[in-house]
């Protein structure tokens, strides 16, 4: 938030919160998000990733896909992570069929960023993460 950049935790919530307000839903009727950490438990800054655009001359050791979609009935996320490019996780997120498919790709994107945190760090601590679509804003 220091840079105006809300974190993506809070944009989600929020929009959950007019939705639910617009068409009168309860809180067991939507995916429920994890809440962010409080201010004072965020990790100091210099501590925190540092993220830049790929570079097709850089070979990154996981390598990490990200899809959001929806048809006329569903609306699903997927993720599929990559060590040394092999296939080492893969998964699927249901989605309420209101949401959309932009709504889709920032679960996928948040979703991995969670997993990124308890994987084991790759050598050099880098990761490159390929989406779609640019439907979150990236610092």
């Amino acid at each position: 938030m220091i840079e105006g950049v809300l974190p993506i935790g809070f944009v989600i919530d929020g929009k959950v919160q007019v939705y639910k307000r617009k068409y009168g839903l309860g809180s067991s009727d939507i995916l429920v998000c994890d809440m962010p950490l409080p201010v004072h438990e965020w990790p100091h800054p210099a501590l925190q990733a540092t993220i830049t655009e790929t570079n097709e001359a850089t070979t990154y050791p996981i390598e990490i896909y990200t899809d959001g979609s929806k048809d006329a009935s569903t609306v699903g996320a997927g993720v599929v992570i990559y060590r040394n490019k092999q296939m080492i996780m893969q998964y699927r997120y249901k989605i309420r069929s209101y949401g959309s498919n932009n709504q889709a790709e920032q679960i996928a994107i948040l979703k991995v960023l969670e997993q990124l945190q308890v994987m084991e760090a790759p050598i050099g601590g880098r990761a490159a993460i390929y989406t779609e679509r640019r439907v979150t804003k990236i610092p």
